[in-house]
């Protein structure tokens, strides 16, 4: 823009220097037809034709000033068009402006409303995901703590087997107190069996929960969610344990029934002295069994606590 300006500067200057030169030069001609007329006696023909080509001159430079003043108008015109589209051109950079700002505050506003909401769904997600593994840990404690329950009276049903026990060591013949032995350890296998079944239950419904938290937690790679994992593994594995090892102490399979129906029939010295069958001996067994509900009980404590975000 400003090239052009002055390159129409310098056109304007250089027709006005051309109309000088021209006027200049008609002074000049005029002075010497002038000088001419007065130092010789020229004729009225010859002054008509200086008088015509001096006419026909002024024209030519009339046409001249009539071409440069048209040259102007139009250069002024253009100046003014290009003035009024610069003015818009401004006009619209401002306005452009202003919507970028716009913009730009919009896309900021909606942005921190993302991350708050995001924040605040992670929150949410990881309360529920706390609160569910807290429920369900409650569950696995309430289990173990019925199961311990249900043992101990298991345990005081096995009492009549030490009693049969005596009463068939009193008496040489044989007495129908195996049967009586026999009937009292299918109804302890049974009971047994059903414990398990309930703690099979209990360890399938952990390990549906597990597979959802991990599906839930996917991704997330946080702490909480890998010692909730940890944790929820090492119950099931502690509840294996518990029912392995109850099965094993209390469901004999056949070769053990007869080995205990040889120890009836020969009753050992040990047996002779503390009247108290090895069946019966539970005391150890609830030792053990307390200490894994002791350590399932610790494994528990170690769930992380419930983190509150900050925002």
């Amino acid at each position: 823009m400003s090239s052009f300006m002055k390159k129409t500067e310098e056109d304007m200057a250089q027709l006005k220097d051309s109309l000088e030169t021209q006027k200049a030069r008609n002074t000049q001609l005029e002075t010497l037809v002038q000088q001419l007329a007065q130092s010789c006696n020229i004729q009225p023909d010859a002054m008509m034709e200086l008088k015509q080509r001096m006419d026909e001159l002024s024209n030519q430079a009339d046409g001249q000033k009539t071409i440069a003043v048209a040259k102007f108008t139009k250069t002024s015109r253009q100046i003014r068009e290009l003035d009024e589209r610069m003015q818009r051109s401004e006009r619209r950079s401002n306005m452009d402006s202003r919507k970028l700002m716009g913009l730009e505050m919009d896309v900021e506003h909606r942005f921190e409303t993302a991350v708050i909401v995001a924040q605040e769904d992670l929150r949410h997600h990881h309360n529920m995901i706390q609160s569910k593994a807290n429920e369900h840990t409650e569950t696995l404690l309430k289990t173990v703590r019925a199961a311990t329950t249900l043992l101990e009276p298991l345990y005081e049903r096995v009492k009549p087997v030490e009693l049969a026990s005596i009463a068939f060591q009193m008496d040489d013949s044989i007495h129908p107190t195996l049967k009586i032995i026999d009937s009292k350890l299918n109804n302890l296998r049974f009971d047994v069996d059903t414990l398990g079944s309930g703690s099979d239950t209990e360890i399938v419904a952990s390990v549906n929960f597990k597979k959802r938290l991990v599906a839930q937690e996917e991704g997330s790679g946080s702490v909480a969610s890998t010692k909730i994992k940890e944790t929820l593994t090492g119950l099931e594995e502690k509840s294996r344990d518990m029912i392995n090892y109850v099965q094993s102490a209390l469901a004999n399979n056949p070769d053990e029934q007869k080995d205990s129906h040889a120890n009836l029939a020969n009753p050992s010295p040990e047996v002779e002295m503390t009247g108290v069958h090895p069946l019966v001996d539970s005391s150890n067994s609830m030792e053990q069994l307390h200490a894994i509900h002791q350590k399932q009980q610790q494994q528990v404590d170690l769930l992380p606590p419930q983190r509150t975000h900050q925002y």
